[in-house]
């Protein structure tokens, strides 16, 4: 299916391709079936675009990169729909398989870009299945990334998922 996107323009998505979050994002709860991006110019980048809304797309990143410590602790009942059994006792996200991958949603703020470390999206590849969860932790909705914006600018894209 061709889906007509207002950043990416028109993009050819197969079925298998997609991402299903069942019960969309915070904020964008009617937004469930998403395509996975990488950014051509940054591998660090990816955007998830949403494949019923052309017009919504979110910039992502792996946590780690930018926060080397960040662990993700969640309540077991959080990631029911991704048929994933990989906690730990203390709620830790354990992936000893590697079907599933944490990211953040990257925002644009007036004094640079930040990071959503409190509400990360938690991906099994193996399923297609992801959802928006809310850490256990301390971490904050806006954390500052200290490297510039630019760095990040998307400029080509290249399917990855």
């Amino acid at each position: 299916m061709d889906v007509t996107t207002t950043r990416f323009g028109t993009i050819s998505v197969q079925e298998e391709d997609l991402i299903s979050f069942e019960c969309g994002l915070i904020g964008l709860e009617h937004c469930q079936s998403w395509i996975l991006l990488a950014d051509g110019r940054n591998g660090s980048l990816g955007w998830l675009q949403n494949v019923e809304h052309g017009e919504v797309a979110v910039g992502i990143v792996s946590p780690r990169l930018m926060v080397p410590d960040y662990q993700l602790r969640v309540a077991s009942n959080e990631l029911q729909g991704l048929q994933f059994d990989g906690l730990t006792e203390d709620g830790l996200v354990a992936n000893t398989t590697n079907d599933i991958q944490v990211v953040v949603i990257v925002s644009r703020q007036p004094e640079g870009l930040s990071l959503n470390l409190k509400a990360p999206l938690v991906i099994n590849v193996r399923t297609r299945q992801g959802c928006q969860v809310v850490s256990r932790d301390d971490y904050p909705v806006t954390h500052m990334l200290t490297v510039p914006s630019a760095q990040l600018a998307p400029v080509e894209l290249r399917r990855i998922a």
